[in-house]
């Protein structure tokens, strides 16, 4: 989508998008350790740009209607209005724009209207429970969650990059690649099983956990596989989002470090490396602090994600 609207006026092929979409929930229905916000925001862009191509709308509108379907997908996905009118305007379109800002708002509320009239709200993030407020001495310790996560967003997007790479560079037939990654990651999943599919399950269970079953050793282990697994997934050519792992490992990150230095308050810890990583890989730090304080609407978990985020 970004691509779309920097050299090619807002135009994706439709086409093209739509059998992307069906690859992806076919690769994610089958278990690849890979998202779906990606291949939603995608297909979002996709028909975006779709109508506006039908209606022959011109280079301008085409790209306003372009982050309409990336606003509606996110807010769809997320249940986060504003977080998506940002994130269009954010890491989309490149700039904020008075002339595209109310189309796009319009249609992120109709896409959170009728994802909500047809039962589909993410509730991953409620339940929590009752945050304390955070104290002064904290917030250093917030700042050091964002520097680790954002290590682990590092090697994650350079994972993803070494492993297609080397890929390429194999004989292995292309045909074949797909196979040979499920089959590993499959092995790997008989005891590791959070590896498998989408990650929103795993990530609440993370976050609401307390460190009760996903000890220190388990939280690493499924940090470094988790990533591993995202990586071999898309290098070997199956589709997906690079979002939901980052979201999943970042909750993960940010766990492991408040089973290390302060427990009391694990969640907020494990927010806040969460919204570190996803902002390191998406780079959209105001969207991912929106997203994440619409979710729990709470202002002492939005100023430690933003610190981290920040940082």
């Amino acid at each position: 989508a970004i691509i779309a609207r920097i050299n090619n006026d807002g135009i994706m092929p439709v086409k093209q998008g739509l059998q992307t979409a069906i690859i992806c929930a076919s690769s994610i229905g089958l278990g690849a350790s890979v998202g779906r916000y990606g291949p939603a925001v995608h297909l979002g862009a996709t028909l975006g740009s779709g109508f506006a191509q039908l209606l022959q709308l011109g280079r301008v509108n085409t790209v306003t209607f372009l982050g309409c379907g990336v606003a509606s997908a996110i807010a769809t996905s997320f249940n986060t209005p504003i977080a998506a009118v940002i994130f269009a305007h954010e890491a989309i379109i490149g700039h904020y724009s008075l002339r595209a800002f109310a189309p796009i708002t319009i249609a992120a509320v109709t896409g959170n209207l009728v994802a909500k009239f047809h039962g589909r709200n993410f509730d991953g993030f409620q339940n929590l429970t009752e945050f304390r407020e955070l104290l002064p001495e904290q917030y250093p310790m917030f700042a050091l969650v964002g520097l680790i996560s954002a290590i682990f967003a590092l090697f994650y997007m350079r994972s993803l990059v070494s492993v297609g790479k080397w890929v390429r560079e194999s004989r292995i037939p292309q045909w074949l690649r797909p196979a040979l990654a499920g089959l590993a990651i499959g092995i790997v999943a008989i005891w590791l099983p959070n590896l498998l599919g989408l990650v929103e399950e795993t990530t609440t269970q993370v976050i609401q956990d307390q460190g009760v079953e996903y000890t220190l050793k388990l939280l690493s282990l499924l940090i470094l596989f988790k990533i591993a697994s995202t990586a071999l997934c898309l290098g070997t050519g199956m589709h997906g989002g690079v979002f939901g792992p980052a979201l999943c490992f970042g909750a993960m990150v940010g766990a492991a470090f408040a089973l290390l230095v302060d427990a009391s308050q694990y969640q907020i810890f494990a927010l806040a490396g969460m919204g570190a990583c996803i902002s390191s890989v998406v780079g959209a730090p105001i969207s991912t602090i929106l997203i994440v304080f619409e979710l729990n609407q709470n202002y002492s978990v939005a100023t430690a994600v933003m610190v981290a985020v920040i940082v």
